[in-house]
């Protein structure tokens, strides 16, 4: 909302995208959802705002690139050793990034009685690394591990 209308209330916005018009919207809105994206694409967004004496100048650009997680990584493999007690997870990229290059993988494991994950490895930056050894384990327990992929887009889905 502008901090200031001119004293003529304001009758609608205008969304910008790329410099041209993509949407009037009514001044009682304050977000806009974008459909039919490309991934990766970059846009150019600004506002303006209208009353009865015109349009107001455009606010600054705002540059936006449509992006998505990653995909789970393809595959985890789990190789157990009983002294010391310890689980070596290793796995392989994702299928798919979405055209937004995984930067790191977080690594979880319960608590071997079947309670709440603990992140043991925060991968972020370290897009290179497919493999981690989560030690401190206890001889008998059932543990559960799960890897998931991260990118500039967020964490995406686990793999098993």
């Amino acid at each position: 909302m502008p901090s200031y209308d001119g004293g003529f209330k304001i009758t609608s916005y205008n969304l910008y995208r790329d410099n041209s018009v993509q949407k009037t919207l009514d001044p009682s809105l304050n977000y806009y959802q974008f459909t039919g994206l490309t991934l990766g694409t970059n846009m150019k967004l600004q506002v303006s705002a209208v009353n009865e004496i015109g349009e107001s100048i455009l606010s600054p650009a705002n540059s936006v690139v449509f992006a998505n997680v990653p995909t789970a990584p393809a595959s985890l493999s789990l190789k157990a050793s009983a002294y010391p007690a310890s689980i070596v997870a290793s796995w392989t990229a994702p299928l798919n990034s979405y055209g937004n290059a995984v930067t790191g993988y977080d690594v979880y494991v319960d608590d071997g009685h079947g309670g709440p994950y603990t992140i043991v490895f925060n991968g972020t930056n370290t897009a290179s690394t497919y493999s981690f050894t989560i030690n401190s384990l206890t001889c008998g327990l059932f543990y559960t591990v799960k890897v998931s992929a991260e990118n500039s887009a967020g964490i995406g889905p686990f793999v098993y």
